[in-house]
């Protein structure tokens, strides 16, 4: 093959190639910048509270879920490679499997670090942060428990999505839920003066059991086609 034929398809393989990793790459980004979008709608929110306020929320949101945040993600994507490995060798039946061992795990996970929600205030005290902002810290961290628990259950269904290629599923539920978070912020906080523990109830209960509620249903959905196609080619 002459050198020009080989550049040219070097440069069609190379464009292909980029299609592929932006088809899935693309809408992974945009999801986590909706997920990050969560908190920092809490953050500007209740920074028209007050100054305490915005600090704490800033600390728990920054350390306490932070921390939480980055060792469930990280526990959470080892489902990645199971699942896919389980879709390359075509066996889809296994995917339930792995999911729902990884939610053991990532729930036993988020159990141990319960205690660092619970006393939140004593361990600011402790770092000699100030009496006021670690009293309002220990309130909005406890309010965020059921947040923490959301993540166990969160984090395996994003990567059991990505690794069959699903990634808009997750996009679109991240978004929905952003927009949904930003609306109940402005009603409840802006507009009711339910203060911070309405803004943690909007941010860490009714967000994220509706991005939970819709991740289940359209996961029972998928579960179920791959269920259908492996006894279908075992009839066959």
């Amino acid at each position: 093959m002459a050198p020009a034929a080989v550049a040219v398809a070097g440069r069609k393989n190379w464009s292909a190639e980029c299609k592929n990793l932006w088809r899935v790459a693309g809408p992974v980004i945009l999801t986590e910048i909706f997920q990050f979008g969560l908190g920092f709608v809490t953050v500007a929110f209740v920074g028209h509270i007050g100054k305490v306020e915005l600090a704490a929320v800033s600390i728990v949101n920054g350390v306490v879920e932070g921390l939480a945040f980055g060792l469930l993600l990280g526990m959470g994507s080892a489902l990645e490679t199971l699942c896919g490995q389980a879709v390359g060798a075509g066996q889809t039946h296994m995917l339930g499997v792995y999911m729902q061992r990884s939610w053991i795990i990532c729930v036993a996970t988020s159990l141990l670090l319960l205690p660092l929600y619970i006393f939140t205030a004593p361990v600011l005290r402790l770092l000699r942060q100030s009496a006021a902002i670690s009293a309002v810290s220990g309130t909005y961290a406890r309010w965020c428990v059921p947040q923490l628990l959301a993540y166990a259950v969160n984090f395996p269904i994003q990567k059991f999505y990505q690794a069959q290629s699903r990634v808009w599923v997750m996009t679109a539920i991240s978004g929905a839920v952003l927009g949904l978070h930003a609306l109940l912020n402005w009603v409840v906080v802006a507009r009711l003066g339910r203060g911070l523990v309405g803004a943690a109830m909007v941010g860490e209960r009714v967000v994220v059991a509706a991005q939970r509620g819709a991740a289940r249903a359209r996961h029972r959905r998928v579960v179920s086609r791959g269920v259908d196609r492996v006894l279908a080619q075992g009839v066959r």
